[in-house]
């Protein structure tokens, strides 16, 4: 349950409706290249695929992508009543675009472990990579950064609906 101002259901086809603002895009895993290509061309979001871009559209996706995120393990995600739905069995890669998203991407691997690289942003404020360890240890190389580090949110996109399974 990712909690949004507005969202599309299937019967919306998110496809063809118009984005705003910010977007959390979970295309279906069998198919993501129109949603991986919509999402390039959109300013700000993250996408979450597979780990997986030997194929066009997640390849677009990665071209576009200021933040890659591949988190410490598979997957889990909750349903809307916030039960264990299973892990999935592949790796993914959350991908950001936009400056806050890149923040966003950056607290979840502080939060949860993984790691976070920093690819570009627009106007090149961000150049340098930085990865998280579960323990809060950081390695950062000449990032410059405006806001201080504990001012930094995370979207409850990024926060809510998906967790790491112990084994």
């Amino acid at each position: 349950n990712v909690p949004a101002q507005s969202f599309y259901t299937v019967a919306d086809d998110g496809l063809l409706s118009p984005w705003f603002g910010t977007v959390w895009c979970n295309p279906p895993y069998s198919a993501p290249t129109q949603w991986c290509r919509k999402w390039a061309t959109h300013e700000a979001g993250c996408i979450l695929i597979r780990a997986d871009l030997s194929t066009g559209g997640p390849f677009v996706a990665w071209s576009a992508a200021h933040a890659a995120y591949v988190p410490p393990k598979r997957l889990q995600f909750t349903s809307g009543a916030g039960k264990a739905t299973g892990a999935v069995n592949f790796s993914t890669i959350m991908l950001g675009r936009g400056e806050h998203v890149v923040q966003a991407m950056l607290n979840l691997a502080a939060k949860y472990g993984g790691a976070t690289r920093v690819l570009g942003c627009a106007g090149g404020e961000r150049v340098a990579a930085i990865s998280h360890t579960r323990s809060g240890v950081a390695a950062t190389m000449g990032v410059q950064t405006s806001a201080p580090r504990d001012s930094l949110q995370l979207p409850g996109a990024l926060d809510r609906g998906m967790r790491f399974p112990d084994v």
